[in-house]
């Protein structure tokens, strides 16, 4: 399974991901979905260019 750094914390891809940690990198999106009552997003949603995929993939 693919593992992705956010921030400080390794995650799988299909990890649910902290809403903080979600809205620092999606903002208003994650905001609404955490309002709204939704699930945690997983790692590979809120991932983005600047994190780190430690299994020596690219993007």
């Amino acid at each position: 399974m693919r593992k992705i750094k956010i921030g400080d914390t390794e995650y799988r891809a299909d990890d649910p991901v902290d809403w903080d940690a979600a809205i620092e990198h999606g903002g208003f999106y994650f905001d609404r979905a955490r309002y709204l009552g939704l699930l945690k997003p997983p790692a590979i949603a809120v991932v983005d260019i600047d994190d780190e995929l430690l299994d020596g993939d690219h993007w």
